[in-house]
């Protein structure tokens, strides 16, 4: 069994629902594929219940997409300098990002490869909400440090088609060695003997931050009640305490 230090910033139960959704799934498979993960991931206050290494932030703001992240990446980066376990792969989960350059730096010293799984873009991020100083960074910082991370990568994943096609585009050099993973579903979640649904009721589940960066959900909303109004009983669930 090959050993993966698998890193999540968000990982169940924490405050990010629905990163730490795809990164639950990812680590669940692992071992069938003969992979054995050794977790890491933010300390949110939550019950730690599975075998999870928690790492505080000594940047503790309630808003965890500001400067939490940034603490924690320092904590990890002390973590792995003391780190004595032998690792044949470290995968790394963003966003955020600023802690995939602290496994970057891990990952050179050992001299082992390194994944980097982008469940969203980061230079390219269409929706660089927030102040101007965050778009100051975003334009001049970020693609500076995006751009030493994709270097030092062994392995790139994009989650959709059109981010492989624009980050393949703006790194051509490095363009073998990125991936599409698209988000799906766990089958072992649907087993056969499940009661059938209320094909009545109509339900969509949203998981993770709702509604911010410039995204209105006036479309989505709207749609709702126009099937309301034609006699479909549908509904929205956001699950998350970013909603």
């Amino acid at each position: 069994m090959r050993r993966v230090l698998f890193i999540a910033y968000d990982f169940p139960p924490g405050i990010g629902i629905g990163g730490g959704l795809r990164s639950a799934n990812f680590a669940q498979y692992l071992p069938d594929f003969s992979w054995q993960p050794t977790i890491v991931a933010l300390d949110s206050g939550q019950q730690n219940i599975s075998q999870v290494i928690r790492l505080s932030s000594p940047t503790q703001w309630h808003s965890p997409y500001e400067m939490t992240p940034y603490g924690w990446a320092y904590a990890l980066h002390g973590y792995l300098r003391t780190c004595s376990n032998d690792f044949d792969l470290v995968y790394v989960s963003c966003p955020p990002f600023p802690h995939a350059l602290a496994a970057a730096s891990f990952t050179s010293r050992r001299k082992i490869p390194l994944v980097v799984d982008f469940r969203d873009a980061w230079s390219l991020d269409p929706y660089q909400e927030g102040s101007g100083f965050k778009r100051f960074l975003y334009r001049h910082l970020f693609p500076s440090m995006e751009k030493h991370l994709v270097s030092k990568t062994d392995l790139l994943i994009l989650n959709t088609r059109s981010a492989l096609q624009a980050y393949q585009a703006i790194y051509p050099l490095q363009a073998d060695k990125m991936a599409w993973l698209p988000n799906g579903y766990d089958e072992r979640a649907f087993p056969p003997e499940m009661p059938q649904p209320n094909r009545k009721k109509f339900v969509l589940l949203h998981a993770g931050r709702f509604g911010i960066g410039g995204r209105s959900p006036d479309n989505l909303l709207k749609g709702i009640a126009l099937a309301r109004q034609g006699g479909c009983d549908a509904h929205l669930t956001v699950l998350g305490d970013q909603a």
